[in-house]
């Protein structure tokens, strides 16, 4: 964790840690009106906030993919960069080391981004952000 995330009061807990650490959004649901309701009242707020949940969780991301390498084809862990949004807590965007998945999750609209591997030339890309969801797979 960086120091600027511990300086603005961010910590394991918090949901930003999730975006600024692995570029994967988190969310907190809070329902009911007790902090810890009896068992009974959770598992009928489950059951009624379930459908809601699982629609969610069917969207796709609005742009995603896979950045391998050119010669190899194996994948690479990346950085993306958004010239165009200011990330206040220096969030960054990489790209899954095991696997080379990336996602962006990002208003619809097009979108110029960097992507930067060390000891790689960077790359600049025109991506459309789309709520259907764009795959872009990125040879670097």
């Amino acid at each position: 964790m960086t120091n600027k995330l511990k300086k603005t009061g961010c910590f394991g807990g918090n949901i930003a840690t999730a975006y600024h650490n692995f570029g994967s959004l988190a969310f907190l649901i809070e329902t009911a009106t007790a902090f810890q309701p009896p068992a009974d009242m959770m598992h009928n707020e489950l059951v009624r906030l379930q459908p809601g949940i699982l629609q969610f969780l069917s969207l796709p991301a609005p742009v995603s993919g896979y950045i391998t390498d050119a010669r190899s084809g194996l994948p690479v862990e990346a950085f993306i960069d958004i010239p165009s949004i200011v990330f206040p807590l220096e969030e960054t965007r990489p790209s899954d080391p095991k696997s080379g998945r990336y996602h962006l999750w990002l208003p619809d609209g097009t979108y110029n981004i960097t992507v930067t591997v060390p000891n790689y030339r960077s790359i600049w890309l025109e991506v459309e952000a789309s709520a259907a969801g764009t795959v872009l797979d990125i040879i670097i």
